[in-house]
């Protein structure tokens, strides 16, 4: 891939600092069976994280694990959700439910409508939006538990991805959709609770300006990732 190369010669640090990343690897979850069982674990742990991180002054804190099974401590995560947290959603080709106070819970922590979809070949509905914003549809998405959601501010972002033939993630989408409604990708989620409940994205001549990022993106919404190169410190 030209890209490949590009991105070999031209990648240029990033200073990542302010970012924190829980890498849950196999290693890791070995290691934390001893404390806390098997996996998935209670979501007691979750709790305890979310309190640990916003008292030491955590800006945005996302979870990249789809959490919508009642677990075991589940009422104590509830309680520790804040308003700058960002929960996961998965995209599925399929339908699970159609009940109405799913349509609601959709509803609830959408950031916008489609107008209309064209069907793409794997599932994938390539969209548009009345507020411009190209997006990969999906027949359903799979939300996070329903008491988590209670909380008010607290966003939900799709974690779908797409690697090439090759195995290799290059690309991402921002926005995704499901019955008409609007959601954002989950790092797109953390942008926006990061600057705030008030801010919506925006889209023009193949520009995405997402809070204080402004992000080129492709014909179907998919902004190519540019690798830095001290990614693996």
């Amino acid at each position: 891939w030209l890209y490949d190369v590009q991105q070999g010669m031209l990648a240029r640090p990033v200073n990542l600092d302010s970012v924190i990343v829980f890498d849950a690897n196999e290693a890791a979850i070995e290691r934390l069976s001893r404390l806390y069982g098997p996996w998935p674990y209670a979501h007691d742990v979750f709790a305890d994280t979310a309190r640990y991180l916003t008292a030491h002054g955590a800006r945005t804190v996302a979870f990249n694990l789809l959490l919508a099974e009642e677990r075991p401590g589940s009422e104590h995560f509830a309680q520790a959700l804040q308003p700058n947290m960002v929960l996961a959603a998965a995209g599925l080709p399929i339908a699970l439910e159609s009940a109405e106070s799913y349509g609601r819970r959709l509803a609830a922590r959408a950031i916008g409508r489609e107008l209309m979809y064209a069907t793409n070949p794997g599932g994938f509905l390539q969209s548009g939006s009345e507020q411009g914003l190209p997006n990969i549809g999906w027949h359903y998405l799979k939300l996070p538990l329903e008491k988590y959601l209670e909380t008010k501010g607290v966003r939900v972002g799709v974690v779908n991805v797409r690697a090439d033939d090759d195995g290799v993630v290059r690309k991402v989408g921002l926005f995704h959709s499901a019955q008409g409604l609007i959601y954002p990708s989950l790092p797109a989620a953390a942008l926006l609770a990061s600057a705030g409940e008030h801010v919506h994205p925006t889209y023009s001549h193949g520009v995405v300006h997402l809070a204080r990022a402004t992000i080129p993106v492709t014909s179907e919404g998919e902004a190519l990732l540019r690798y830095p190169s001290n990614m693996d410190s």
